[in-house]
Parts: C-alpha cells; sequence; structure tokens
C-alpha cells in the first residue's frame, strides 16, 4: 500500500528471476546480477492505470488495465537463517516503454525505475 497526492493504492507484485552466479560468504549468498519479469497488479477496483490522469496528451494515453509487467535486473544478498533477501533492482515497465515512443524527451526516469527491497525467498 502506498500514497499519492492524497489518494491510498494497494498492488501486488509477482516476480521470476534467474541468477546465474552465486557467491557463498559464511551465511549469506550474494547474487551478483540477477535477471527477470515481474507482474504488478492494482487491488483497487477505480485506481491506478484504469484511467490516463489529466497531465497526459490524450484520454487513452495509457491502455487500461489492472496488470503491467516488465523486465529487471539487480542484486540481492540472501541471509541463509531467514530466508530473507536485501536486494536492489532497475526496473523497466511496460508502460514506460510506451512513454519512451511516445515522448520527445528520453530522459532515464520516464521508462526505469530502481529501488531497493526486502524480500523473503520460498524454495
Amino acid at each position: 500500500m502506498y500514497s499519492n497526492e492524497g489518494r491510498h493504492y494497494t498492488q501486488v507484485n509477482f516476480g521470476y528471476r534467474y541468477s546465474r552466479w552465486q557467491y557463498n560468504i559464511d551465511d549469506k549468498t550474494l547474487h551478483p546480477l540477477q535477471m527477470g519479469i515481474f507482474t504488478t497488479r492494482t487491488l483497487d477496483y477505480k485506481a491506478y492505470f484504469l484511467e490516463s490522469p489529466s497531465q497526459y496528451p490524450e484520454k487513452n494515453y495509457y491502455d487500461e488495465t489492472r496488470l503491467r509487467w516488465g523486465f529487471e535486473f539487480g542484486s540481492a544478498l540472501t541471509f541463509w537463517s531467514t530466508r530473507f533477501e536485501l536486494a536492489y533492482l532497475v526496473r523497466i515497465i511496460d508502460s514506460g516503454l510506451v512513454a519512451v515512443l511516445n515522448n520527445s524527451n528520453k530522459d532515464l526516469q520516464y521508462y526505469i525505475s530502481s529501488g531497493v527491497s526486502l524480500r523473503y525467498r520460498f524454495e
């Protein structure tokens, strides 16, 4: 759940990541490069990807959907005793690719996002 301009939104993320290399360091595992795909789904009925806000040049700038997908890459550190993982990821979401094609401004901030996450690994 997150807030934006006073409204609250809820979303669920699912992802699959592949890591070719891993290094064991004491009770931790370092994955220096992970690549994957992900989906993001809103749990709110009339918000988040269902309407194009007024700042976009046309009403249907983005297609209306509750589901978005994309590609990601980054690195992660897994703590064996807890299966918790600390990761840094760079994501390219499908609507970001639309923005690249529709805008003359090609700044990275329009189609790439990054962040740090704390995850639990199911094995």
